[in-house]
């Protein structure tokens, strides 16, 4: 959970704001507009998991964690959604698609330029 995030004027729809956590300022990302989804609803509090992608740091929007488990059992996405799903994971109640952090930070345009 983020302790407060700040706005940023005129940002893109998926950029929340941005947060200090422990001296770096990281923005807090909804992925939702990124995959065509509706943005996710302001709330007075914030929970985020913490992602890094080529030194690149930023906090997506959650809704809860429902675990940790291992990626023996990941397989190739069934649907690509732009490209930002790196695979899917069979879990006892159900798949679940994995997100592609690098491919999050290239479509925010973001990433390592060449």
């Amino acid at each position: 959970m983020l302790d407060e995030c700040t706005i940023v004027p005129l940002a893109p729809s998926h950029l929340v704001g941005v947060a200090n956590l422990r001296g770096a300022i990281v923005p807090v990302v909804d992925v939702g507009p990124l995959l065509g989804l509706t943005p996710a609803p302001a709330a007075r509090e914030i929970r985020a998991l913490l992602t890094e992608a080529d030194g690149f740091q930023m906090a997506l929007l959650i809704d809860e964690v429902l675990g940790l488990e291992p990626l023996d059992a990941l397989t190739a996405p069934e649907n690509q959604t732009g490209g930002m799903i790196a695979g899917r994971l069979e879990r006892m109640d159900g798949a679940v698609d994995l997100l592609d952090v690098r491919a999050l930070v290239t479509a925010m345009g973001g990433g390592a330029s060449a």
